[in-house]
């Protein structure tokens, strides 16, 4: 389980590699640290949306369900997790699971790919979770940096694609923004000092952005039917 605090920042008029030069002039010597690689999610409300809803409207203590992997969208090679993320104000709670079990194809039945997710091993983990509905599965590219004392991270997101839960699963070739990029500064609480300090190099305010909601939102303006 995972500890930490996020600060998020959104770029509407920068491009990722804009972005990413202002990063490795900032103080704290940050340098990349991985190949940029493509993260996929399947996000999981329920009904009503209520995750949704207590990020909209600002509830301090939000919640949300993913099934996540990285790389190609579909591989037999693919390691799947299932997420459950928890914010309180900048204070992020994550338990990922790994899901041995779980195999994914344009015709996967979400519904039943969660109920892998939770099966037997997992029901004591994750008991809260049964209600859940596959509601957008998308997926976008993300660059990595470490600080060079290696307390802070910060992940450059971009060029979101968004599809719809429902079979056969697959990714619209579509991008909500092309240009808006989002950055996150991942570090422990006990470095928050600090992490103000590198702040003080960044232009951009601290700001809120919801993949998830921006993902639903294009879904509904776009697909009506």
């Amino acid at each position: 389980m995972i500890h930490r605090y996020e600060r998020k920042f959104i770029f509407t008029n920068k491009s990722a590699r804009e972005v990413e030069t202002m990063i490795k002039l900032l103080k704290g010597g940050f340098s990349e640290i991985y190949n940029e690689r493509f993260i996929n999610n399947i996000y999981f409300d329920k009904i009503g949306y209520p995750y949704l809803y207590d990020n909209v409207n600002g509830v301090s203590s939000r919640t949300k369900a993913r099934i996540r992997w990285y790389g190609n969208f579909f591989s037999e090679k693919n390691k799947y997790f299932f997420e459950i993320k928890k914010k309180e104000g900048f204070i992020v709670i994550k338990d990922s699971k790994k899901v041995s079990d779980l195999k994914l194809h344009p015709m996967t039945n979400l519904k039943e790919a969660l109920r892998t997710c939770l099966g037997s091993d997992y029901k004591k983990h994750f008991a809260n979770y049964n209600n859940l509905h596959p509601k957008l599965v998308n997926s976008y590219k993300r660059k990595y940096f470490l600080s060079k004392d290696k307390n802070f991270r910060i992940t450059i997101d971009s060029d979101q694609k968004i599809g719809s839960p429902k079979t056969p699963l697959s990714l619209k070739n579509l991008y909500i923004n092309r240009f808006k990029t989002i950055v996150e500064l991942k570090y422990n609480r006990k470095w928050d000092i600090q992490a103000h300090q590198i702040l003080n190099g960044f232009s951009a305010r601290i700001n809120k952005n919801s993949k998830y909601i921006d993902g639903v939102n294009f879904l509904i303006n776009n697909f009506k039917s």
